[in-house]
């Protein structure tokens, strides 16, 4: 597990010091905001698939595994993997629950369109094609993760996986 910190002001870098687990790793960041630190995280990782999370949604325990057998049960090797979702309130409670079709031309022609239908949580990508295209863009400020997913389904597919695995919550204001 890696954890890019960007400022937190909340104790979370007193708090992972403090848990002595060889497999988390922490890393500070810069302060160049969300962009940088999502590249830091994946130019630090190891692996071969990007799974990546906000500190204030959940994810379903079986998120790793359902998301890695779709992965490996795809007709073709996918370069992302996406998920249903639940769009909460600041309490984590649902608010809507959020369910896309399976990848079908008319959703791809409608994502590289019109607009992006992906929870940015929910995605798990392919780390070596990210890093081809060279990670999100920073200079791009919002939607970097709808950029990014153009960039790597012009080079293969996605696979779906038909139930919410992440509570996304959405705060007021944000």
């Amino acid at each position: 597990l890696i954890v890019v910190d960007d400022h937190s002001t909340d104790g979370t870098r007193d708090y992972l010091h403090s848990l002595n687990d060889p497999r988390l790793r922490f890393i500070p960041s810069d302060g160049q905001g969300q962009t940088y630190a999502l590249n830091m995280g994946i130019q630090a990782a190891k692996a071969e698939w990007i799974v990546r999370m906000d500190g204030d949604d959940w994810c379903d325990p079986q998120r790793l595994a359902l998301q890695k057998a779709a992965i490996f049960s795809a007709p073709e090797r996918p370069v992302m993997v996406t998920s249903d979702y639940v769009i909460c309130n600041e309490a984590l409670e649902p608010v809507a629950p959020i369910r896309l079709e399976a990848p079908n031309p008319r959703l791809r022609a409608y994502l590289e369109k019109r607009n992006n239908p992906f929870c940015h949580p929910t995605v798990v990508f392919h780390r070596p094609t990210a890093l081809e295209l060279g990670l999100y863009d920073t200079h791009i400020r919002n939607a970097q993760d709808y950029h990014l997913w153009l960039r790597l389904l012009s080079r293969g597919t996605w696979a779906h996986v038909p139930t919410p695995l992440v509570y996304y919550r959405v705060r007021k204001g944000s």
